[in-house]
């Protein structure tokens, strides 16, 4: 944001800042959770309008993502500056990525883990991944997570040689991709991993939390169905 605003080089290290329903914030932002937070001394927040205002930041908020450091933050004085409409669909496109990045990523390394588990847990004498039900399970899971890293190359490719507005497009259609895929890849880890997964000690509920928070953040799919099915307009 503040590279788009002409003001990098700025030595207080920022996070970004959401409403905290974890969209972007709209006018005013009266209630505001700023995002991964371990390092930062503030947080920069761009409302639906693209002014972009600093925050301070406040406790800790609370979140099912256990490995996340979330603060309840407050606006900080006048605006910093506005972002131009292009300028906005780059930062959103490029938030967009990021986090549909992060999604792909936790679910590729769950189902990995999975598959490992499957080479070695045994089961009636033999090992279950050796079982056409658990072997159905991890390839569907890793069709899931293959769509998903594609999706999301691609977007990442729109924020660097793309217009914002197709940028945007990709990064939305990524996000929308991923929020479905990468929670259905984590259920069929799962599912292999078995009751063990179920329980506390286990770390399989770490990533089904950060999937299933990961889903919300920005946007839903819910949210972006629609805006993906406007007709692009022709230049």
């Amino acid at each position: 944001m503040l590279r788009l605003l002409g003001a990098d080089g700025h030595e207080t290290r920022f996070t970004v800042a959401l409403a905290s329903d974890l969209r972007l914030p709209g006018p005013g932002a009266p209630d505001l959770r700023a995002w991964d937070c371990d390092g930062a001394g503030a947080a920069l927040y761009a409302d639906t309008e693209g002014n972009v205002t600093r925050a301070r930041l406040g406790p800790p908020a609370p979140t099912a993502d256990l490995l996340r450091s979330v603060r309840q933050a407050s606006a900080v004085g006048a605006p910093l500056g506005r972002l131009g409409p292009q300028d906005r669909q780059r930062w959103q496109a490029y938030a967009l990525v990021v986090v549909a990045s992060e999604l792909v990523g936790a679910a590729g390394s769950f189902v990995e883990q999975s598959v490992a588990y499957a080479r070695d847990r045994r089961q009636y004498g033999r090992r279950i991944g050796s079982f056409q039900a658990v072997q159905h399970l991890l390839a569907d899971a890793t069709v899931l997570v293959a769509a998903g890293t594609s999706a999301t190359r691609y977007a990442a490719w729109c924020v660097d040689q793309e217009p914002p507005d197709r940028a945007l497009a990709a990064a939305r259609a990524a996000k929308a991709e991923v929020n479905t895929s990468a929670v259905e890849a984590v259920y069929a880890g799962m599912q292999v991993f078995g009751g063990i997964a179920q329980t506390w000690e286990h770390l399989a509920h770490l990533y089904l939390r950060k999937v299933l928070v990961g889903a919300t953040v920005l946007a839903t799919t819910a949210d972006l169905l629609p805006a993906l099915a406007v007709p692009e307009v022709t230049r």
